[in-house]
């Protein structure tokens, strides 16, 4: 009886003692690949000292991993019948693209410069929010994300940009944990409805590979500024900076899969997007 309780104990240390090694090696791993606060503060002042504004917190930067994608499923059969069920379309072959119409609506097929990339149109559109208040129209885009999506990969709301009497919504597939930029769909919504949206995929395959050092937040900033303002003198402010995979500028003829390496995404107030390489520190702009 005494031989169990003593072998319960040192059970109990035992787990006492791995739950404390657990929190101090996440919590040094998270203090290491994590902008302290005075690397923060001299980022912010030195952005500020050269006229650029950041609206947006910094994302960790812990070794990552290459992820490897296979090019896009071709969904044209699928979507057509999904979108305009028995009405009747006219199908139109270019050099560059498939193109299938009705009275109100429009699907085109990039079949060249980004094939697997689907562009959809409507002068009637049949995707309407309730009301024009943003959590409908919200509802209303993410559905129609699924429907163009066939519902695979699991895509998220990164960005949102408001005109006067227009609305663009900007989701990415996260896998695993990750944001894949070069996943999207783009969703126009104005009073009448959807009027306009764009999408490709990717098919996410897995990580492969060791985790690879990447570039800091702050580190990637100051590229960017250096770039940036080698031709540009107006103020700047940047909206959004988040860490995800994208293709960059990989060759994507006559290949089944690739490997894509992870980036971090500055988006500016002006709705112009950069990339920059989070192995190199180079920038990247599509």
């Amino acid at each position: 009886m005494n031989m169990q309780k003593m072998l319960n104990g040192f059970i109990i240390i035992f787990l006492v003692i791995n739950v404390g090694l657990f929190l101090f090696i996440y919590q040094r791993e998270n203090t290491r690949y994590t902008l302290s606060s005075e690397r923060v503060i001299q980022l912010e002042n030195i952005l500020e000292k050269n006229n650029i504004y950041l609206l947006d917190h910094l994302p960790n930067f812990y070794p990552k991993s290459r992820l490897r994608v296979s090019m896009p499923i071709d969904m044209e059969k699928e979507l057509v019948e999904g979108f305009f069920l028995d009405e009747a379309v006219r199908f139109i072959i270019s050099a560059n693209a498939h193109t299938h119409e009705t009275s109100r609506e429009r699907l085109t097929f990039d079949q060249v410069n980004e094939k697997g990339r689907v562009f959809y149109g409507s002068s009637e559109p049949t995707f309407v929010p309730k009301n024009l208040l943003d959590h409908e129209k919200i509802k209303t885009a993410s559905q129609f994300v699924k429907e163009m999506t066939q519902s695979k990969g699991k895509f998220e709301l990164t960005d949102q940009r408001d005109g006067d009497d227009f609305s663009i919504y900007y989701y990415n597939e996260r896998f695993l944990g990750e944001l894949i930029f070069s996943n999207e769909t783009v969703v126009r919504i104005e009073k009448e409805g959807i009027t306009e949206a764009r999408a490709i995929r990717y098919v996410p395959q897995g990580f492969v590979g060791s985790p690879l050092e990447i570039f800091p937040a702050d580190e990637a900033l100051y590229k960017f500024m250096n770039y940036i303002r080698a031709f540009e003198e107006t103020s700047i402010m940047i909206t959004d900076l988040d860490l995800g995979y994208a293709i960059g500028q990989s060759t994507l003829e006559n290949v089944i899969w690739i490997e894509i390496e992870p980036y971090y995404r500055i988006k500016l107030s002006t709705g112009q997007t950069y990339f920059i390489n989070a192995y190199t520190n180079e920038i990247y702009r599509p």
